[in-house]
């Protein structure tokens, strides 16, 4: 999914430009980063090629191993708002860890982002 949205996203005359340059498109490579616990300079590393500082809003797939489905995670960064896209609306499967997993992504991009001189004025605590 992740490598669909990218290439889908890559090619100019398919999106116009301005609409491709409000996305950024995470690997679902960082759920699984955050989950182990991986430093901030890996998380870096992986995640400032999106510039994701200058975009609205932040597409994160998720994939249900168990499920055999993908999902995706939008995050609307000047709303503050997090939204799930589920094809199949597949019940019984436990988001509340997603969600956990996402905020903690959302709070490591921000502090870092700010640590790299990139302000995200964005509340990671209520």
């Amino acid at each position: 999914l992740a490598a669909a949205l990218l290439n889908l996203l890559s090619e100019p005359a398919s999106l116009h430009m301005a609409t491709v340059n409000t996305c950024a498109v995470f690997s679902t490579h960082e759920l699984r980063r955050v989950r182990y616990k991986c430093t901030d300079d890996v998380l870096w590393k992986h995640a400032h090629p999106t510039k994701f500082w200058e975009k609205p809003l932040w597409l994160i797939p998720i994939h249900w191993i168990e499920e055999e489905h993908w999902v995706l995670a939008v995050v609307d960064v000047g709303h503050q708002q997090i939204l799930f896209f589920d094809s199949l609306g597949v019940q019984g499967h436990g988001w509340r860890q997603d969600i956990q997993d996402i905020m903690i992504l959302i709070t490591r991009l921000v502090v870092l982002a700010n640590r790299h001189q990139h302000q995200l004025h964005v509340t990671t605590e209520e």
